[in-house]
């Protein structure tokens, strides 16, 4: 099977493009790095088109100029008005105009997700795993307290605890089932009756990976991403820390 013979390749690969959040910490990771491998490709950035693209078109690189009628929506926001206000327009824009576009399949994200993470879940799931790396000795039944998966925190009830020991283990199998399977590219993948379904994902997303069209809609989509001085200037400008998230 494909998937066999190349999963060390998509691990190398998934490694790579990560790169390390611990280093530079998730809320500049994930706007230098995360978004653009979860998010779908974008071509272009946000930005006001002139006038005189709204009336005679846009230019494109060879100097040919296209009518209006692309896959973009073109609209006009008033610099005054209440900030959330404008993003609930535009939002309501976004939708309604994603249902009558047609999505092509080079312009998904790099990494689509497997499945509709339930956040809260996993942030348990991983809570009871680093407990279980840096706390090797530490019981079932207090990892489930601690990482927050307890239904009772009363450990002195047999039921109870056998309850809590039970849940922690669940979750930790969860978090080795997670593990392996975002080292292939699918995330996330929370029971085993899904390892079937993530193969098969995982083979398709090897060959998307690789191919040419692919490829040439990740360059074209990298060209249009913000260079760190310009993030930390972004985010100075909007009194946001960077270096303060961890």
């Amino acid at each position: 099977m494909l998937i066999a013979n190349q999963d060390w390749k998509l691990n190398m690969n998934v490694r790579s493009e990560f790169g390390s959040v611990t280093e530079v910490g998730f809320l500049r990771w994930w706007i230098l790095t995360g978004r653009h491998l979860f998010c779908e490709v974008a071509e272009h950035s946000v930005r006001a088109l002139t006038s005189n693209e709204v009336n005679h078109g846009v230019e494109l690189s060879d100097g040919r100029r296209v009518p209006i009628h692309d896959a973009n929506i073109y609209l006009q926001i008033p610099v005054h008005q209440d900030l959330d206000k404008s993003i609930e327009e535009v939002r309501a824009y976004l939708r309604q105009a994603k249902q009558r576009q047609h999505v092509n399949p080079d312009y998904e994200a790099r990494y689509p997700v497997f499945t509709k993470p339930v956040l809260t879940a996993l942030e348990k799931t991983y809570r009871a795993w680093i407990l279980r790396k840096s706390h090797p000795e530490m019981p079932l039944a207090e990892i489930a307290v601690e990482a927050g998966l307890a239904a009772r925190a009363d450990n002195t009830d047999t039921a109870n605890k056998s309850a809590n020991a039970s849940a922690a283990s669940r979750a930790l199998n969860q978090a080795t089932l997670l593990i392996e399977w975002v080292g292939k590219g699918i995330f996330p993948v929370t029971s085993k009756s899904q390892e079937l379904r993530a193969a098969d994902m995982a083979e398709r997303q090897w060959k998307k990976l690789h191919s040419s069209d692919f490829k040439d809609a990740r360059y074209r989509s990298s060209r249009h991403k913000r260079s760190n001085a310009d993030l930390t200037e972004q985010a100075a400008v909007h009194g946001l820390d960077l270096d303060a998230v961890r």
